[in-house]
């Protein structure tokens, strides 16, 4: 069993090594003035993503969150925009378990609120 134990570890990295450690996103508005910018690493392929969501909107102070996502990849597969209008969208990750993480994004005149939706 001993002997095992470390091939099992070795053949599950050589598996895992196909994942991107690394990666970014952007999205902007319908109207091109606000831009999510997402940017994730990870130490190693079977760690969660640390994820960094930025928001740029005209000349109000960029808003930003960090958090973690378990996911082999983060990519259009299971990264969501959903722009309700110029002024609000939800942004959706779905895990490697099934579970989604949602964000909700409103930009004012004066400011950029980011937060993690609340679950029902």
């Amino acid at each position: 069993m001993k002997k095992v134990l470390p091939l099992i570890f070795v053949l599950l990295t050589l598996m895992s090594c196909n994942n991107p450690v690394s990666t970014s996103l952007e999205n902007k508005s319908p109207d091109g003035k606000t831009l999510i910018s997402i940017k994730a690493d990870k130490e190693n392929p079977l760690m969660p993503f640390t994820v960094n969501m930025n928001v740029k909107s005209g000349d109000i102070p960029e808003g930003g969150l960090q958090f973690e996502i378990g996911a082999k990849v983060l990519d259009d597969s299971n990264v969501k925009f959903d722009w309700s209008d110029n002024q609000t969208c939800v942004i959706s990750f779905t895990q490697g378990d099934g579970d989604v993480r949602k964000f909700d994004l409103k930009v004012s005149d004066s400011n950029v609120l980011l937060q993690e939706a609340k679950k029902p």
